[in-house]
């Protein structure tokens, strides 16, 4: 089973780069051609060489800092330095700095347009220059392509040249680099040093660190003691003011005298005020003896007038004492203030130059520090260069190239050959593509799959129409006998002698197969077969026969003539054809003359052979499949469509009439028979 499934497979395979050859080959010749003409047609390309040894350069031994002990590091396999050490060359030989040099040699940026015509030719070149390391060798192979061969050679050499000058000065370079690096480095931090020192020595000269920071704490001290006499002095400027304002209020009042005098402590202010009493209350008991301008009254009054004056002159000897003490304090305060700036300056100066000495000091400790770390690194890399200096990697050309003989470019054979095969892998491919678009039934095990009917036969693809009258025994008319051969078993097991033909398209062979499979029916003794040519629109199964139509369908269903048939040149075989067409063939064939006809013709011949049109452009394959009692679909090869049969079928299937099965129409036997038996 597994064989023969194989043995399928194949033959679908074959069969599908044979029906689709034309594409392949086209596809075939059309690359590979174009790919031999390109090849051809292409500018010659030369490749000169060029072979530089490349001594490895071996690991240098590390000097540990505190034993002065040399060891080396962990080594790496050959083939992994030599891969890295290719990688490193070759990426050094493509190096801008190099390539612009033989740019301006040869001056090959001129080829290029402006601007940046420099940078257009070294990346130019870049491309077409290639290294590659010979095998289990220290040895590189340096090319370089051109169109021209002298130059191709001379470009190579010039590129090797530059590479090992380039090499050699980084040999020199790389002995004095760190060492002279480390070198400047202690320079410049002596010099800076040397800065700082000088620095801290002059300020050294404004006192020692100890004197200095004595009057700090000295300084501070006094102007804690300022700060807090001044704050009495605020207080005491506040307190007085606020009581020479109060005072001065209370004289504005009535009675002001008396209310002043309260607030005032004084002993001659207390006495004139207890006099001021004491004149009031006898001026009020004499008020209540004699009149106002008695002569007791008026003396009394004299003498409240008098103590008013002298207690208002007291009171003001008193505002103008407050006053002149709230001066000498406003006097005190301004001078606190300015020894209290004077010492805040001071004790600001002090406090910076304390902090410089500190900062100073740290920066000395910190480059002295660094100053020693710089010292014994310098005697370290002095140390290992003087070692590494025999150890870089020696260049040396050991061929120079030489101008090419052949171009190198196109590989004309190799291009044919990949063509060739490109070719055909494309053509193959477009086959398969073209297949897998084509959705055109071609095979029996693509009708099965896609519509679930029986394939009663394959009828090859061949010149004519009537095989079985005019070519028995050919392989074609076999296949009709085939074919009537299955239709007479099927019709005797279901009982059935009413067959209809149809198609889904137009043009796919349906009449050419009705026609056929009658003469094969009517070529079984007793047996007589009817052929009704019920496709009005088209008829045409007369000029198969070659006949003229005296018996007309139309009019024995339109006029209810009797039925009359016409006579072929077979035995047993007779026609009804319809020669004209009419307006409306579907109500014709839909009415119950058509019906009667049916049944009619049913019980006088063996096998009625229905021949109609095409199932989706018109509706008149659906009414006779009411009428019939099996259908056959014709399929014609590599041009039915899928979709298209498959919408056919579910029309048929709404007549709830069998389908019996498919003919599969116009076979081409596209695989040669040779090979068709081995496979």
């Amino acid at each position: 089973m597994e064989s023969q499934d194989i043995k399928t497979s194949l033959r679908d395979y074959f069969r599908i780069l044979y029906y689709w050859k034309s594409t392949a080959i086209v596809l075939f010749l059309v690359i590979s051609l174009t790919t031999v003409i390109g090849t051809f047609l292409m500018p010659p390309t030369y490749e000169a060489f060029t072979l530089i040894v490349v001594e490895r350069e071996p690991r240098a031994p590390l000097i540990h800092k505190d034993y002065d002990i040399a060891s080396v590091p962990y080594q790496l396999s050959v083939a992994d330095e030599r891969s890295a050490l290719t990688k490193t060359q070759s990426e050094i030989i493509k190096s801008r700095q190099i390539l612009e040099r033989v740019v301006l040699e040869f001056g090959l940026d001129k080829y290029f347009e402006a601007p940046n015509q420099v940078e257009k030719a070294v990346n130019s070149l870049k491309e077409r220059v290639k290294v590659e390391q010979k095998e289990d060798t220290d040895i590189i192979k340096l090319s370089v392509e051109d169109g021209n061969a002298e130059m191709s050679a001379r470009i190579t050499n010039a590129i090797a040249d530059d590479y090992v000058k380039w090499m050699s000065e980084l040999k020199q370079n790389r002995t004095k680099s760190v060492s002279g690096v480390l070198t400047e480095r202690v320079e410049i931090l002596d010099k800076e040093l040397r800065e700082v020192e000088d620095k801290l020595s002059e300020l050294k000269k404004k006192g020692d660190v100890a004197s200095i920071k004595r009057e700090i704490e000295a300084t501070t001290d006094r102007l804690a003691d300022f700060k807090a006499e001044y704050e009495n002095v605020l207080a005491d400027i506040k307190e007085n003011y606020m009581r020479l304002e109060g005072l001065k209020n209370s004289l504005k009042q009535e009675n002001g005298l008396i209310v002043a005098s309260q607030m005032i402590a004084n002993p001659v202010v207390d006495s004139l005020k207890m006099k001021l009493l004491d004149s009031e209350l006898k001026r009020t008991d004499l008020l209540n003896r004699y009149n106002k301008e008695s002569i007791p009254v008026e003396g009394v009054n004299k003498e409240i007038d008098q103590t008013k004056a002298e207690l208002n002159k007291e009171i003001m000897n008193v505002v103008n004492s407050m006053e002149s003490d709230l001066t000498a304090y406003e006097s005190r305060k301004k001078t606190l203030e300015e020894v209290k700036d004077k010492y805040s300056k001071r004790l600001e100066e002090l406090s910076n130059i304390d902090l410089e000495y500190d900062r100073l000091e740290r920066q000395i400790k910190s480059k002295n520090e660094l100053y020693l770390n710089l010292l014994g690194r310098q005697e370290e890399a002095a140390l290992t260069e003087s070692i590494k200096s025999n150890l870089l990697i020696n260049i040396k050309i050991v061929d120079p190239a030489k101008e090419p003989l052949v171009p190198s470019k196109p590989k004309k054979v190799l291009n044919t050959i990949l063509g060739c095969v490109i070719g055909l892998m494309c053509g193959v491919g477009g086959a398969f593509l073209k297949e897998y678009w084509d959705h055109s039934l071609k095979t029996v095990d693509e009708i099965r799959r896609h519509l679930e009917l029986p394939v009663f036969t394959s009828i090859p693809k061949a010149k004519g129409k009537v095989f079985t009258l005019y070519t028995p025994g050919s392989p074609i008319s076999e296949k009709f006998h085939t074919l009537s051969t299955s239709i007479q078993q099927l019709c005797k097991e279901n009982g059935i002698n009413t067959l209809l033909i149809t198609s889904a398209s137009r043009h796919e062979g349906k009449s050419v197969v009705c026609a056929n499979l009658a003469m094969s029916l009517a070529s079984i003794k007793d047996k007589k077969v009817l052929i009704v040519d019920a496709n009005l629109r088209q008829p045409s199964m007369h000029k198969f026969f070659e006949l003229k139509v005296r018996n007309n369908l139309v009019e024995m269903l339109s006029q209810g003539k009797a039925i009359r048939v016409d006579s072929t040149d077979i035995n047993n075989l007779h026609l009804i054809s319809a020669a004209e067409e009419i307006s409306e063939p579907s109500r014709l064939l839909a009415s119950d003359a058509m019906k009667e006809f049916i049944n009619r013709v049913k019980a006088q011949y063996d096998y009625v052979i229905i021949d109609s049109p095409a199932l989706i452009s018109y509706p008149d394959a659906s009414i006779l499949g009411f009428e019939s009692e099996g259908i056959i679909m014709v399929i014609k090869f590599g041009d039915t469509n899928r979709e298209a049969v498959e919408r056919a079928k579910s029309l048929l299937d709404k007549s709830r009439r069998k389908i019996l099965g498919a003919v599969l129409n116009n076979v081409e036997y596209v695989i040669p028979e040779k090979l068709y038996r081995h496979l």
